[in-house]
């Protein structure tokens, strides 16, 4: 099974919405992108199998759909390119 890594400071966060509401979106450029296809089980750093439900691109970040909740780190990360949001649900 594919792990797909959060950043530490994010798991509590992360862990809470999915205890919840069993589902999650999350931003993926560079190396990660087009690494998640829709139907794959991927594992969290703690061990949880999440599905992926749907993967969409995006090319630029004035459309990222969550744009005002990433943080000033995620923004500079994702900057000028290519990215995908990628909804997950818990299994």
């Amino acid at each position: 099974m594919k792990l797909i890594p959060f950043p530490q400071e994010e798991h509590t966060g992360i862990q809470g919405r999915l205890a919840r509401t069993g589902k999650l979106s999350t931003t993926r450029v560079g190396a990660e992108y087009g690494q998640y296809l829709l139907g794959d089980v991927v594992l969290t750093p703690w061990q949880q199998s999440l599905r992926v439900v749907l993967v969409q691109s995006y090319s630029s970040l004035e459309d990222h759909p969550y744009r005002q909740e990433l943080t000033p780190r995620a923004l500079a990360a994702i900057g000028a390119q290519t990215f995908e949001v990628v909804w997950l649900e818990v299994v």
